[in-house]
């Protein structure tokens, strides 16, 4: 923003609109004599015109208040008037001796280090950074002192390029009337300076910002702060030397939301305790011009790819997240090992982006840009239990047919300071970013729902992800490497309380974040970087890297769960996610699994579709849920859950936190979430009064459309009381209805019927699978035919048939072609092995 731009209200307009007649005590009406003159005056001393820039510096700049510009002209400031109380702050004055600086700093050393030459390099086109880690201003030196000093900024660069250049003393004058003298030694810059009070601080806080600013981190790969620290030296002229410190950035600062601009540079320093615009609607991120933001980034060329504008280099790209009245806010993707990055990255990368719809070629000029988610049971997710039982579930990896088919999870090279986490593909709702510090990502994970199914016992446990994540993290310490380790202490990890609510799991992650002494191993390159000062990887680095990867499934399922996408269309009976012990063994490349249901566990499946929840499987989980000693009388039927069936079980508590997020708690009867209504015959918790007849007692709660459902009130004593308890959903034979595998197909009254649809829907399969064997085209292609047949309009379903469509090929310039095309996805994660 030009400051020339800001409308400033002048003196001369309040004086010209003043009734200068008016005043009764006066006698003599007469002009006042010599106005034009004394107005000329006042409006073009030079005393007029600092007063006037600095009030309109301060009004475009951030607080000065308790910063590092205050106190050095405070300090200034007491010592000129103290050393001379009479002085005319306003005028030069030949009594008043010099005030000298001495500031340990060598810019010709820093020239010659960054440009490998002093001569033809000029000090306005230095590329500085001010501010904090996240809220920061790249401009050049000359863009800055224009902005902050604009009377005397350019003159004090010039005097030091040309003593410099001349390797000299150089003198010159400032518009004021203060003098300068600058010579530039060895090893440290001395100026002298002499003037109006007022006008030597300012010459002083340039120079000490500059000496900051043209400094290199001590790091080659990390940025750092520039402090600047002023002593007073006890000499008969006042004398200050100015020494500066380079404060490294903590590696955690390069993951809060607001830092990927971090990535754009190499090792500069960022100055703190000096102004810098200020941001009308609160943006977050690196302030800078756009001709610069994009000359670093070697992105030289916007380009509008589908419905998204975008700046893009070879490797690397911007992306816009933000439009406000006056600024824009981008996103900065990039390849770390300078490899070509593809346009679809931006959708991969980042899932808040605008489309040109919002932003187009003209609206990116003139504006300001930023770079910158039973009736009581024990829940045992995390707790301190035998985890050594868990096996991997064979060769039940995901087939053609299976929405996940393409999705892979790779392992890949740590990603240091600055690196911008890869995120999965995701639909276009604004979907917050999860980008952020520890604290900030449990609480994102306790946010996701989880399954655990195991494919032995045949049961599924509905957590939320902070159980999952401390369930998994528990887990790995206990397999290789981990539980080698010498400085592993189990005895003090903070295990969940079984016997809490839901969000147990998310309290000991916080305890995880918190602890000092829970470490594996010393910090090794083969391991990642660690998230602790003492260079040790511990059991917080483990929840990260988990994050890492059910951030991504989170982010694959989620692109792929949108009206007539894959997930909603795959058969019902399929069960699709990831291996539990791939992930927390390690293994290279994740891929994904598939379970196929019993029909008595089909009426779960549209619920946990609607949730976006991920499943993690298993054999040996165990029982995640159990009875706890205070809970209704169960028969022995149900003293656990009942194996082989398929059933879903989960907390009372959760459930009313999902229903509250995505259903309706009012509704007769209650719809869980939207469009699925749970259906009960009686009370949730009653007594067990089989006797000893147990297959009698059925305590099985029903999901069901509502049409189906009819008018029916919402089970007894559902979200009461302490919600410790769980419940079991699945088919129940006092509310029988039955789940075909079509999933765009309803629940049916009898078995048969259910198995006719199932057969029918097998055949279609069938017919599927052969057409495209015969027509000889691949997988990608028959899963584009798959979504182009599945994504008509509900209600709208062609009847069985064994005769074979024509297939013809698809045009290049179909956008609909183009929109199904499905690429197999994968995505680099950070991992520990």
């Amino acid at each position: 923003m030009d400051p020339g731009s800001v409308q400033v209200e002048r003196p001369e307009d309040a004086i010209q609109d003043a009734d200068l007649d008016n005043d009764s005590d006066t006698e003599d009406d007469s002009p006042v004599p010599d106005y034009a003159e004394a107005r000329k005056f006042l409006f073009e001393h030079e005393a007029y015109q600092n007063l006037q820039a600095r009030i309109q510096a301060a009004s475009l700049l951030t607080s000065r208040e308790g910063e590092t510009i205050e106190v050095i002209r405070d300090t200034i400031m007491k010592t000129l008037v103290g050393k001379h109380p009479r002085l005319d702050q306003t005028k030069p004055n030949k009594g008043l001796p010099s005030l000298e600086l001495v500031l340990l700093w060598n810019p010709i050393d820093f020239l010659i280090a960054q440009y490998g030459y002093v001569d033809s390099t000029e000090f306005k086109d230095i590329i500085t950074l001010t501010g904090s880690a996240i809220d920061a201003q790249a401009a050049t030196c000359g863009q800055y002192v224009a902005q902050v000093w604009p009377r005397t900024g350019h003159e004090i660069l010039n005097t030091l390029d040309a003593s410099i250049r001349h390797m000299s003393r150089f003198h010159s004058q400032l518009p004021d009337g203060t003098k300068l003298n600058v010579q530039v030694c060895d090893d440290f810059v001395k100026v002298a300076t002499t003037g109006p009070a007022p006008g030597v601080a300012d010459v002083v806080e340039q120079l000490i910002w500059l000496g900051a600013a043209c400094q290199t981190s001590p790091s080659p790969r990390r940025l750092a702060f520039s402090n600047a620290h002023v002593t007073s030296m006890a000499t008969r002229v006042p004398t200050f030397s100015i020494n500066y410190d380079l404060e490294h950035l903590e590696p955690d600062s390069s993951e809060e939301n607001g830092s990927c601009w971090h990535a754009l540079f190499k090792n500069p320093v960022i100055v703190k305790g000096f102004p810098i615009f200020a941001r009308r609607y609160g943006e977050k991120g690196l302030e800078i011009p756009l001709n610069m933001m994009a000359g670093i980034g070697e992105a030289e060329r916007a380009t509008i790819f589908g419905d998204q504008l975008l700046i893009k280099g070879f490797s690397t790209m911007f992306v816009p997240t933000l439009q406000t009245q006056d600024s824009i806010i981008w996103h900065f993707v990039f390849d770390g090992n300078n490899k070509r990055i593809p346009y679809t990255a931006a959708k991969e990368r980042c899932p808040d982006r605008i489309s040109s719809d919002v932003i187009s070629y003209t609206s990116i000029t003139g504006r300001r840009h930023f770079l910158g988610w039973a009736s009581s049971v024990n829940l045992n997710t995390g707790k301190n239990m035998k985890y050594t039982d868990l096996a991997f579930t064979g060769s039940n990896f995901a087939r053609a047919g299976c929405a996940l088919e393409k999705v892979s999870i790779s392992g890949g090279k740590f990603v240091t300071m600055g690196a911008s986490f890869a995120r999965g593909n995701k639909d276009s709702t604004l979907v917050r970013s999860a980008q952020g510090p520890y604290e900030y990502k449990i609480y994102a994970a306790s946010q996701m729902k989880v399954i655990f199914y195991d494919t032995t016992e045949r049961c599924a446990w509905l957590v939320d992800g902070a159980n999952a994540l401390l369930h998994m993290t528990r887990a790995q310490l206990s397999r290789a490497p981990c539980c080698d380790s010498e400085l592993l202490d189990l005895e003090k990890f903070p295990y969940a309380n079984p016997e809490s609510d839901h969000r147990a799991g998310y309290q000991s992650l916080q305890a995880i974040g918190k602890s000092k002494n829970l470490y594996i191993f010393m910090n090794d390159p083969n391991f990642g970087q660690s998230t602790s000062a003492e260079n040790r990887w511990g059991v917080k680095d483990v929840v990260l890297e988990n994050w890492n990867i059910l951030e991504q499934i989170q982010d694959h399922q989620q692109d792929l769960a949108g009206p007539g996408m894959q997930i909603r269309l795959t058969d019902r009976d399929k069960l699709e996610g990831f291996g539990f012990l791939d992930i927390i063994s390690g293994i290279p490349t994740i891929r994904p699994r598939v379970a196929t249901l019993e029909s008595s566990g089909r009426g779960w499946v549209d619920f946990t579709r609607e949730l976006n929840a991920i499943t993690l499987m298993a054999r040996g989980f165990g029982e995640l849920m159990s009875p706890a000693k205070d809970c209704n009388n169960l028969c022995q039927g149900w003293a656990r859950v009942p194996k082989g069936k398929d059933y879903l079980v989960a907390r009372t508590d959760h459930l009313k936190s999902i229903c509250e997020e995505m259903g309706n708690l009012e509704s007769q009867p209650l719809e869980l979430v939207q469009d699925i209504y749970w259906h009960s015959g009686g009370a949730l918790f009653d007594a067990c009064s089989c006797g000893n007849n147990s297959l009698s007692c059925d305590r099985v709660q029903v999901l069901l459309p509502k049409l189906t459902i009819g008018f029916k009130r919402k089970p007894a004593g559902l979200f009461e009381g302490d919600l410790r308890g769980a419940v079991v959903f699945g088919r129940s034979d006092r509310f029988s209805k039955w789940w075909p595998r079509n999933p765009k197909v309803g629940p049916k009254d009898t078995e048969a019927a259910c198995i006719g649809e199932d057969e029918l829907q097998i055949a279609a399969n069938a017919t599927q699978e052969s057409i495209f064997q015969d027509s000889g085209l691949g997988t990608d292609e028959a899963q584009s035919f798959g979504e182009a047949s599945a994504s008509k309009t509900k209600g709208q379903q062609d009847p069985p048939s064994n005769k074979s469509p024509p297939l013809a090929p698809p045009s290049s310039s179909s956008n609909q072609g183009k929109q199904l095309q499905t690429a197999p996805r994968t995505v680099s994660a950070s991992r520990l092995f």
